[in-house]
């Protein structure tokens, strides 16, 4: 969040929605927000039913994420499929989400100057272009559709 609002303050028209389902950092975020001249660009969700977030990610450019450690990324690739381009952290299922970084772009986790740096860089690249890549990649290799057809290669090699 410190380094999204450092960037809300170069880009005015930025907006964080954060969707979250537990609140126990939610006093020390909300005391960073009062602190801050650009309080107004993070609006602070909550939870949000499963049906809804389809909703939400159609109606965003980005998804970010600041996971230290992820087993499915189940969120990212929801939000894929709507076509949003994801910036999340530099860990291993993110990179296999992301195809390295190609659909979207990484940063260290846990790192405020280099997740400050990956928003900054989305001042220089086609976001929309990026949205399609991402839309793309989810298609052939994240879908429903491409995992069963990899299944299905595999037991058909196995006959």
């Amino acid at each position: 969040v410190k380094a999204f609002l450092q960037f809300a303050d170069k880009q005015p028209s930025a907006h964080l929605y954060m969707i979250y389902h537990t609140e126990e950092l939610l006093a020390e975020l909300q005391q960073l927000l009062d602190g801050s001249q650009q309080k107004d660009k993070v609006i602070l969700i909550g939870r949000v039913p499963n049906l809804d977030l389809q909703n939400w990610y159609n109606s965003a450019d980005i998804i970010l994420s600041g996971s230290h450690y992820e087993g499915s990324g189940t969120a990212v690739c929801e939000a894929m499929s709507c076509g949003c381009m994801p910036i999340v952290t530099d860990i291993f299922s993110f990179r296999m989400i992301t195809d390295n970084g190609r659909c979207g772009l990484l940063y260290e986790a846990g790192n405020g100057p280099a997740l400050l740096a990956a928003l900054m860089q989305t001042q220089q690249i086609d976001i929309e272009e990026k949205k399609k890549t991402s839309l793309e990649y989810f298609k052939t290799n994240l879908s429903f559709e491409a995992i069963a057809g990899r299944i299905q290669e595999v037991a058909e090699s196995l006959i």
